[in-house]
């Protein structure tokens, strides 16, 4: 298990979203590191209760800002597991379990068009 992994609040995990975090185009540009170690070492009550599906459904990338987040599916229907990433340090600065709704606030769900619900 790894040492320290951060729950992000609303807050925080709202702080990594800006206008310049995209879907990544292609399958070749994947995450800048291996983020399943740091999945399997979280336990019951860091991920609310929800399992994971060790499938990645989204893959989100801010160039600008080198932030990357990674939305694992989980047993919930539209919520994931979303690993936060800084590129530029190579480490993961934490997750947050991401609810996607059509009732999410405007400045929420316009980072995420690609979601269905």
């Amino acid at each position: 298990m790894l040492s320290f992994m951060a729950r992000l609040n609303q807050d925080e995990f709202e702080l990594t979203m800006d206008d310049d975090i995209k879907l990544a185009s292609d399958e070749s540009d994947g995450p800048c590191l291996d983020f399943w170690p740091y999945v399997d070492g979280l336990d019951y009550e860091a991920v609310d209760g929800v399992a994971d599906q060790f499938s990645v459904d989204y893959f989100f990338k801010n160039s600008v800002r080198g932030l990357e987040h990674v939305m694992i599916r989980t047993d919930l229907p539209h919520t994931y597991l979303t690993v936060v990433i800084d590129t530029n340090e190579q480490k993961i600065v934490g997750h947050h379990v991401f609810e996607a709704n059509p009732n999410l606030p405007v400045h929420i769900l316009q980072f995420y068009p690609e979601l269905d619900f």
